[in-house]
């Protein structure tokens, strides 16, 4: 079965396997060492899949099933498994000035898939609340901010695109030292939305 897992800024196609996740721009995400491991856990891995969406007078709708995952040790072998949406996580990463390990803890104080535009603009956003194996968001769009497709290779797929990502207000704190709270980014969908045939897809 494929479907997309995303890490860190990039934008990622749907190639999947229990270890790797291969990312639009040819770079590669791996689940296969420990410190892969606390990679997953410092931010969030998800999937967007089944897209729908509903026109309105002025905008679209957009719904997407949304489903999160950790890179975890089974059975000797690291691997990807889904999980609920976990809003905090924790994992030890070594200190170097005792030689043990410290422990890590990352909240997220909030949680939204967001739309932007090639500006860089945010033109749709939805709050993410559920902690379901899988569940689903939507996001309104209006017309006049989605973006033409000018990608060659996906007239195909409609006249009009928008990027979809996950955006979290993030604190980070061991059991001695506050980190501090970030608003981090966690990898991109771009969706193409065919207006006339009632459809999108990623």
């Amino acid at each position: 079965m494929k479907t997309t897992l995303l890490l860190a800024l990039l934008i990622s196609t749907s190639v999947f396997s229990s270890d790797m996740i291969r990312m639009f721009d040819g770079a590669n995400a791996y689940c296969k060492t420990k410190f892969d491991s606390i990679k997953s856990k410092r931010a969030n891995v998800y999937t967007l899949t089944n897209p729908r969406m509903l026109q309105t007078n002025d905008g679209v709708v957009i719904t997407a099933d949304i489903k999160f995952y950790d890179c975890n040790l089974n059975d000797g072998k690291y691997s990807f498994t889904q999980i609920a949406n976990h809003m905090s996580a924790q994992y030890k990463f070594p200190n170097v000035v005792t030689g043990e390990d410290t422990t890590v803890y990352r909240v997220d104080l909030e949680k939204n898939l967001v739309a932007y535009s090639t500006s860089f603009k945010e033109v749709g956003s939805s709050e993410i609340k559920g902690v379901d194996l899988a569940t689903f968001t939507l996001l309104e769009v209006k017309l006049k901010d989605l973006d033409k497709n000018f990608f060659p290779n996906a007239q195909d797929k409609g006249e009009f695109f928008t990027t979809l990502f996950l955006k979290t207000k993030t604190k980070t704190y061991t059991d001695t030292i506050k980190l501090g709270s970030r608003v981090m980014a966690h990898g991109s969908f771009r969706l193409f939305i065919d207006l006339e045939n009632n459809k999108v897809s990623f």
